[in-house]
């Protein structure tokens, strides 16, 4: 499911909910919050990580951008894999063999659930973190040395 502004009246509403959304939560404290929507005078409550993913949204529409709903659990092919990840579709399938992200075989295609392709991004992102950590602890260990 993918929504985007489509005429100035949706992108002013857009800015206007993030703006009003964005106030709301930053002025939450640590008790108990509620948060709910309203539609036609029937009050929904939501839970509040829901309306900060919401504002979250909200703010990208109000970029200009599209954003797009996608169950954790749907599957993908690899070259839809490859796309989120920003990588070849070989070094995807290298990833796959190796044992580094979990897939499943539909007939001769392979299929990767989008909840195992993040959480290999996870994995990969803390790595580099760790990595440029340790370098920069390295820098400065030779700056004292010299």
């Amino acid at each position: 499911m993918s929504f985007v502004a489509e005429n100035p009246e949706q992108l002013e509403q857009a800015v206007t909910s993030f703006r009003q959304i964005t106030r709301a939560l930053a002025e939450l404290d640590y008790g108990p919050v509620d948060a709910a929507v309203t539609i036609n005078g029937t009050t929904v409550p939501l839970p509040v990580p829901l309306v900060r993913e919401l504002a979250t949204m909200l703010g990208h529409l109000a970029d200009g951008k599209s954003v797009s709903i996608v169950p954790r659990y749907r599957e993908l092919t690899t070259q839809e894999a490859a796309d989120i990840l920003n990588v070849s579709r070989p070094y995807l399938v290298r990833q796959l063999e190796a044992g580094k992200i979990a897939f499943h075989m539909v007939g001769s295609h392979r299929r990767v659930i989008l909840d195992n392709l993040l959480k290999f991004q996870e994995k990969a992102t803390e790595s580099s973190q760790q990595a440029m950590q340790e370098l920069a602890d390295a820098a400065q260990d030779m700056e004292l040395l010299n």
